[in-house]
């Protein structure tokens, strides 16, 4: 948004607005926004009389007296915050209607407004007074600045200045309880991965942004040169020497399970295992493999021959496993 060079930041704040509200025009102004705003599963008539009941009955206890509030509504209730927001809209439509001149900017957060005034700043007084006439319970304050205001907690400005920066950005220190070559890599290793993931989205944004375009010239060189000759067909592969291998055959079943049904209760299930030879074992049969050696139910631990019998070797030996099943 341009913004024109003699404009001001300006802010607004209500005075006391949720005890100043008229209840009379608060109750009107809902009554008003129910009709523009039709819903007709909305129970518009019991929202009014629980709403005249709660604003018609704040009583308080203040040093050992009771009191009864008969203009605006309580602050600590669930409703005011939409009420004083419903009736701030109305009263804003008809105050701005009001004014011969108005803000670019006009932003309002229940009693807080920010806004930029384009004008000259000789004219901003009669805003103002048109603002805070408009109703007599309704008084409002402001603050206006050519560069910077505070609104909400926060600090608008025009210019970004190194005074505005050392002011807003605050880097505190972080604290590294670990030893200095923890941080080191740490730091070496986010580095240069935040420089890999953006080295690559450069990349691709300036392949993307510069593409090879042909120009006038060889785009009308291309379209008047004849076409290129038909390319000769390519011919055949030679013939292999070699004869091709057969087709490898499908592979043997596995299990074959056959289930007989005698009655109801019982089920006699017979398999028949046709396992095929393993591949290893097929293609060796020139050397078969030697029978395993038979179990014997005594197993017996003997150090092997020429080994050195001290108690050194032999402790390291029966770490080791050194010894022969006999």
């Amino acid at each position: 948004m341009a913004v024109p060079h003699q404009a001001h930041l300006f802010t607004i704040d209500i005075s006391n607005l949720y005890t100043n509200i008229n209840t009379t025009l608060g109750l009107q102004v809902i009554s008003t926004i129910f009709k523009k705003h039709p819903d007709k599963d909305r129970p518009d008539q019991e929202i009014l009389q629980l709403l005249v009941l709660c604003i018609n009955n704040n009583d308080f206890l203040f040093n050992n007296k009771f009191y009864l509030q008969v203009h605006g509504t309580a602050m600590g209730q669930r409703f005011a915050p939409s009420y004083a927001h419903l009736y701030m809209s109305e009263w804003e439509r008809e105050a701005l209607a009001k004014c011969p001149l108005q803000p670019i900017v006009y932003l309002r957060f229940l009693d807080d407004i920010f806004g930029i005034w384009p004008h000259d700043i000789t004219h901003f007084p009669q805003f103002i007074n048109i603002l805070n006439n408009h109703h007599p319970s309704i008084k409002i304050t402001h603050t206006i600045d050519p560069h910077t205001i505070n609104f909400l907690d926060t600090t608008v400005f025009f210019q970004v200045s190194d005074d505005a920066i050392d002011e807003l950005c605050n880097f505190s220190d972080v604290t590294w309880e670990g030893p200095f070559k923890v941080a080191k890599g740490w730091a070496r290793r986010n580095l240069g991965r935040r420089l890999q993931y953006e080295t690559l989205e450069y990349c691709e944004i300036y392949l993307t942004a510069n593409v090879v375009q042909l120009s006038p010239s060889s785009t009308q060189a291309a379209a008047t040169s004849p076409p290129p000759p038909p390319a000769s067909p390519r011919p055949p592969p030679p013939a292999s020497p070699r004869p091709l291998p057969p087709p490898r055959p499908p592979p043997a079943a596995i299990a074959t399970a056959v289930a007989t049904k005698t009655d109801w209760n019982t089920t006699t299930t017979r398999q028949e295992f046709t396992l095929p030879p393993p591949t290893f074992l097929a293609s060796r049969t020139d050397s078969p493999l030697p029978p395993p050696p038979p179990l014997s139910s005594s197993l017996s631990l003997s150090p092997t021959e020429g080994s050195d019998q001290t108690e050194g070797n032999q402790h390291h030996r029966e770490r080791r496993g050194y010894y022969n099943a006999s």
